[in-house]
């Protein structure tokens, strides 16, 4: 290990090498961040996790995030046609909708990241895209569960204000993760225990919105879950099949991988 030479680092490009944004520069991209956040939170809910993370990263920006945002206006402007699909079946009743969500959760440091899809359905086919959610959590999580538990915490505080709206009076909440479902059973969970502030809490009070008819959580599989593409990046064309279940409706034309890297090298 002595006669190992030095090595020149000061030749190797490095792409997460932070970039020193003008002034002017670091404006402009706060204009795109802030026009890709309002068609996120409007109709292309497909696009909220790759936003979320670019916007968090708007003082911190290096090639990477720039590969990446270009990657991203590539994907839209593949997907132009794309618009947000309401379905509303001729025999289904405003009382006879339930309000769902979905939650999910993708363990990562510092901090993991929450995902959750609010949506109204009927018993005949109809399907009411509501709201949604991609954003990172504000404590660290050292387990999967412990990330799912924050997730479904933060999924029903933003489902509950509306629950009076419907006639069920309840909101039908759906995770992956069955530990999480064991833990809201028992209304606590001894691992999870030294985190009392943080965690027993949420998982109390999800315990105790189901205790009282308030909530409903059940299992559903990852591949029908909405809130999966909230919370990590998925491969073409896995992408467009999760956007189809959150509502979205593409154009006729069918849009390759390759021509959708094309896309991407053209956009500048």
């Amino acid at each position: 290990l002595m006669e190992v030479k030095a090595m020149d680092t000061d030749n190797i490009p490095d792409n997460r090498k932070i970039v020193e944004n003008k002034p002017e520069d670091l404006k402009n991209l706060q204009g795109v961040l802030g026009e890709l956040l309002w068609l996120t939170r409007t109709i292309r809910s497909d696009c909220a996790y790759a936003v979320c993370q670019l916007a968090s990263r708007i003082l911190s920006w290096s090639e990477v995030c720039s590969r990446q945002l270009r990657h991203l206006i590539g994907y839209l402007m593949a997907t132009w046609d794309a618009s947000l699909k309401i379905k509303a079946a001729p025999d289904d009743t405003w009382d006879e909708l339930k309000l769902h969500v979905h939650s999910d959760a993708s363990l990562a440091l510092p901090r993991s990241h929450s995902g959750a899809f609010v949506f109204a359905e009927g018993p005949r086919g109809s399907f009411i895209p509501l709201d949604w959610a991609s954003r990172h959590q504000k404590i660290a999580s050292t387990s999967s569960t412990a990330s799912e538990t924050i997730a479904a915490h933060e999924a029903l505080m933003m489902t509950l204000p509306a629950v009076d709206s419907f006639k069920d009076q309840q909101v039908h909440h759906s995770t992956d993760n069955q530990s999480l479902l064991a833990n809201i059973q028992r209304g606590y969970s001894e691992r999870l225990a030294y985190l009392q502030r943080a965690l027993r809490l949420r998982s109390s009070f999800i315990h105790d919105c189901n205790e009282r008819g308030l909530a409903k959580s059940e299992y559903v599989d990852t591949k029908h879950c909405r809130a999966d593409p909230l919370t990590k990046p998925l491969p073409f064309p896995a992408c467009r099949e999760t956007a189809l279940r959150m509502g979205l409706i593409f154009g006729e034309g069918k849009i390759t991988q390759e021509e959708l890297l094309k896309i991407d090298i053209s956009t500048e």
